[in-house]
């Protein structure tokens, strides 16, 4: 292994030991990895809605194996699919609404994400009108731009996540990095004006309550499938992974897409936000979750989308509302751990490692220019 690739072996480590406990805890029984939340994780169940957030067409996918589009918003596997490779489990993490998988395959992990989601139930409804078939033409006049993508930190709802990329132009720097220049403006496939104008609505994406809903859903389907007892235990030994919060801010407060920005200064929608969290972790634990990590906010400020609206600078409103919302979360996270008895629950920061990788990219792989 090249001495290049040794910090994302860091990175990835760094985040792993969050989600791995303790050193003993290495060794414990770890039955499935079972996700929540945005496109930083969402493994493919927005294929399977009718919306336009998707990424079911190249060039994502393009170091999948079998260079496969799932659905990923990665050119890749995703942070969750080498976590459940690093417990033992499958290699990748499936989407509950993919149906090449079954109940068998989701009884070592199952993905319950979708793109473009949020903590916040308004968020996942902004894409019933704001992204519709025929209005990112309007975007395609600012997107001749050059950009680093973190493909595990993308929000995944922005308007270059709807075009097709000059693949010869895309080059590779590093582990689930890439940039690229966009070359042309076009809608997915099957998402063309003359589409636009079917009888079919552009629906929301999967808010969280609904993705709970599956879960339960899940539980139940298990129990069928391995008895109640044996369901229980994979349930309960099972390690929660949870990446939500970017969309709230990003596509909801700061783009004023709802109300949110009139009813809340950006500190009492933080509030609002972490005690949405908390609300989460509870229900969770009381459907049998005890081992749980809550992914941070990334910078923000410096998503792609962000870059791309401001000359490629970041914002750093946007950032010190990502900041100041992980602190919220982390000191919720500490706090409810100590309340809920059995409960393992670990905040898992990653807005620094973001940062770092933007801060000097070639570190983290050969640049090709």
């Amino acid at each position: 292994m090249p001495a290049a690739a040794a910090p994302h072996r860091q990175l990835l480590g760094g985040i792993l030991l969050l989600l791995l406990w303790r050193p003993a805890a290495v060794r414990a029984r770890v039955t499935a990895v079972i996700v929540f939340g945005d496109s930083t994780v969402d493994a493919g169940n927005n294929n399977a809605v009718p919306t336009v957030v998707r990424s079911n067409f190249p060039p994502y996918g393009r170091d999948f194996p079998g260079r496969r589009a799932t659905g990923r918003f990665c050119n890749g596997r995703l942070a969750t699919d080498f976590y459940s490779e690093a417990y033992g489990l499958r290699p990748f993490v499936p989407a509950y609404l993919d149906p090449d998988y079954g109940i068998r395959d989701f009884a070592t992990g199952v993905c319950f994400a979708s793109a473009g989601s949020g903590l916040d139930v308004a968020t996942a409804g902004v894409f019933v009108s704001k992204f519709t078939p025929t209005q990112p033409k309007s975007y395609s006049s600012i997107f001749n731009l050059r950009t680093i993508v973190l493909c595990s930190y993308d929000a995944g709802v922005d308007p270059p996540n709807q075009i097709r990329l000059n693949l010869s132009r895309y080059p590779k720097i590093g582990l689930g990095i890439l940039i690229h220049s966009i070359s042309s403006f076009r809608f997915p496939p099957n998402r063309s004006e003359s589409a636009s104008k079917s009888s079919q609505p552009n629906s929301s994406v999967i808010p969280l309550w609904k993705q709970v809903e599956y879960f339960r859903e899940y539980k139940r389907r298990l129990a069928a499938h391995l008895g109640a007892a044996e369901a229980e235990g994979v349930v309960s030994d099972a390690v929660y992974a949870i990446s939500v919060g970017t969309n709230d801010f990003i596509e909801n407060y700061f783009a004023g897409t709802t109300r949110r920005y009139l009813q809340f200064g950006v500190g009492e929608y933080t509030d609002f936000l972490v005690g949405l969290a908390r609300g989460l972790l509870v229900e969770l634990y009381g459907l049998g979750a005890r081992k749980v990590a809550f992914t941070g906010l990334a910078a923000a400020g410096c998503l792609p989308l962000v870059r791309a609206r401001r000359m490629m600078l970041c914002a750093e409103e946007y950032n010190a509302a990502a900041r100041a919302f992980n602190d919220a979360l982390r000191g919720m996270v500490a706090e409810l751990a100590d309340d809920l008895p059995g409960a393992h629950l670990r905040f898992a920061d990653v807005y620094d490692f973001f940062a770092d990788i933007l801060g000097d990219p070639a570190r983290y792989g050969k640049l090709y220019r």
